[in-house]
């Protein structure tokens, strides 16, 4: 008489038999071991072991597919002392303070006139120590931008726009300063708010060229932060999948099936 097999052990069997083609390891483990003999015994064919895959490396970002190409016109910081910015508060003037102050102006005026930057700024120096205005600290600062020295440019510039803050020539001139130093939506804000002050088609080309250049800067940043996000959902989805397969294992597992002691012949 054949012994009797109970659903219990009939249906734990199943489940073993039907993680298998999946997860064919289980039949290398201790309690399976025997398991695994009498099948091979009957001849049976058995599917390979899958093997075990690292965890997924971080993605790695792609590099721009075409270098930022360097800019000629972008130069070092420089940081000089800075010039003498004047008396902090506005002094009462003789007639003849005022008219030396107008004569340095004139002499530096006619400097820049021939290119003499230094000796312009020398004598604008002079005009601030007796007079500072807000003009004659835009046209020292625009001396500055033409000897490559955009810091020196930006610190007048400031000052101008503390005496005036309407000075069109000192946002356009800090403008111009930000762009030597590549601080393209610094130079971008001020060339524009100069230009709705006192506008003048110079000006209008660096602000073309340096729009694009805003604009392909920040169309860099974009396309990097969306390669990180992409990344990053890479990487999620991939963890996500390995929980969602340990679950899955760990919900055919194999302790407590009820009827595996007492199967018979299978003890």
């Amino acid at each position: 008489m054949a012994p009797s097999i109970s659903a219990e052990q009939v249906e734990a069997l199943k489940k073993i038999v039907g993680l298998i083609p999946s997860q064919p390891e289980i039949l290398d483990t201790p309690d399976l071991k025997f398991f695994k003999d009498f099948l091979l015994s009957l001849g049976a064919k058995l599917p390979e072991p899958k093997k075990t895959t690292p965890p997924a490396a971080e993605p790695e970002l792609e590099e721009d597919d075409e270098p930022e190409e360097a800019d000629p016109e972008v130069v070092p910081e420089d940081n000089d002392p800075p010039l003498d910015m004047g008396p902090a508060e506005m002094p009462e003037l003789t007639e003849e303070q005022e008219d030396q102050a107008d004569e340095f102006q004139s002499v530096a005026n006619k400097a820049v006139k021939n290119s003499d930057f230094a000796k312009a700024l020398e004598n604008y120096t002079e005009a601030i120590k007796i007079q500072p205005s807000a003009p004659v600290f835009a046209k020292r600062a625009e001396c500055f931008v033409k000897m490559k020295k955009p810091n020196a440019a930006i610190r007048d510039c400031d000052q101008a726009l503390k005496l005036n803050p309407d000075s069109g020539k000192a946002y356009k001139t800090r403008g111009k300063a930000h762009r030597l130093l590549g601080h393209w939506d610094q130079a971008l804000t001020d060339l524009g708010q100069g230009q709705k002050i006192d506008y003048d088609e110079d000006t209008y080309e660096i602000q073309k060229l340096v729009q694009a250049k805003a604009a392909e800067i920040r169309k860099r940043k974009q396309k990097k932060e969306q390669a990180k996000e992409a990344a990053r959902k890479a990487k999620a989805a991939e963890e996500a999948k390995k929980r969602a397969e340990e679950a899955a294992a760990a919900g055919g597992g194999f302790g407590g099936m009820p009827g595996m002691g007492g199967m018979p012949g299978m003890g």
